[in-house]
């Protein structure tokens, strides 16, 4: 295991077996990282007070945050990798390629959906687009969730 330390500021990095564990904390004040990963990289992302903005993902994702906004832009999805986007109190904002595949599991209590894809309703209760494939969750609390189609 490495450890970086950025001299007191309140941000770390930590590898545990090609695990890389970023942290940022400054009381009262807020922080904004911008990292760069290699293609194919899966992604678990997750923030306490502040939204998540994510651009150009090519790998499995699972963002999280408790008081802002999750906003993806995926430019290609592992085809057989579950997803996972969640806030308490924010919108869930998700663009993916017109060809994915995938069973979404689509939850807010105050909010509505909307999607450029054709969903269609599984016995289940899933709803599927392209046919169905690996499970996407979808959910917040008080906020809209918005699917966008990425074409090529």
């Amino acid at each position: 295991m490495h450890r970086i330390d950025a001299g007191g500021h309140g941000f770390t990095v930590e590898e545990d077996h090609n695990v890389i564990l970023i942290g940022a904390e400054r009381a009262g004040q807020s922080v904004n990282l911008v990292i760069q990963v290699p293609v194919n990289t899966s992604l678990d992302v997750e923030n306490t007070n502040g939204p998540i903005e994510l651009k150009n993902v090519s790998g499995a994702v699972s963002a999280h945050t408790a008081n802002g906004s999750v906003t993806v832009s995926l430019d290609r999805v592992p085809p057989d990798k579950p997803m996972s986007f969640s806030s308490l109190n924010g919108k869930i904002d998700v663009t993916l390629p017109a060809d994915t595949k995938a069973r979404l599991r689509l939850k807010t209590t105050n909010g509505a959906i909307y999607s450029d894809f054709d969903i269609k309703i599984e016995p289940d209760g899933t709803r599927s687009i392209n046919g169905g494939g690996p499970e996407y969750s979808l959910q917040t609390t008080s906020g809209a969730i918005l699917i966008h189609s990425k074409s090529k």
